[in-house]
């Protein structure tokens, strides 16, 4: 995400713009357009857990990755594995967020 042109990260005061498309239709209007710093507290955490399963399991139900060119792939595995048995905390749920929107970034420039 660091690599990618600034312009496709912010744009006429926008931020997060490659975030927010990835999110979309997954995450409701009224958060994405949010412009706050969020972090995956507890509370967050546990009542978002179960939306993100569903898009980490959809993430990881095929083969290859088109993220693995920049992710290390067997460390998100470990990720996925200790997320799914809700342990590891923001250390195993953060790698997953960044390959998340990363893979839906990078599938939007197939298109």
């Amino acid at each position: 995400m660091f690599a990618a042109p600034r312009e496709h990260k912010i744009q006429r005061g926008q931020v997060r713009l490659l975030q927010r498309q990835a999110m979309k239709g997954i995450l409701p209007d009224v958060v994405l357009a949010r412009h706050v710093k969020k972090n995956l507290n507890p509370v967050l955490r546990r009542q978002q857990h179960g939306n993100f399963v569903v898009e980490a399991k959809k993430l990881f139900s095929g083969g290859s990755l088109r993220c693995e060119a920049y992710l290390d792939r067997t460390h998100l595995r470990k990720c996925y594995g200790e997320f799914l048995a809700n342990r590891g905390g923001d250390e195993a749920a953060i790698p997953l967020w960044y390959a998340l929107n990363l893979e839906r970034w990078l599938e939007g420039r197939e298109r």
